[in-house]
This record gives C-alpha cells, sequence and structure tokens, in this order.
C-alpha cells in the first residue's frame, strides 16, 4: 500500500483522520503490516487507552 492510497482510505469517521492524513501526505512514517495480531498484543493497547481515557 503506497502513501496516497493509505492517505484515500482516511476519511472523515473521526476528528483524528484529518490530522493523520496531513501527517500522512507531509512525509510522515507509518507501517502496514500483512497478518494477524495476538488477541493479546491487542488488549493491552485497548486497556491502555481506556485507563488514559477515564484519566
Amino acid at each position: 500500500m503506497d502513501r496516497e492510497e493509505f492517505a484515500r482510505l482516511l476519511g472523515d469517521q473521526t476528528t483524528a483522520c484529518e490530522p493523520a492524513r496531513e501527517a500522512l501526505l507531509a512525509g510522515g512514517d507509518f507501517a502496514v503490516w500483512d497478518g494477524r495480531v495476538p488477541s493479546r498484543q491487542l488488549a493491552g493497547i485497548y486497556a491502555a487507552r481506556l485507563r488514559r481515557a477515564r484519566k
């Protein structure tokens, strides 16, 4: 997936999409992995986000 294709996928679903799209098109780093992520890894990420959001 190239930079422009990825930027097109960042529509207006959330308020973060526009700044993310702008950063991407300005040359920001990005990575797209092929494959699955273990659920335990995602659970830790989402738990940390939830703790920060509750603060």
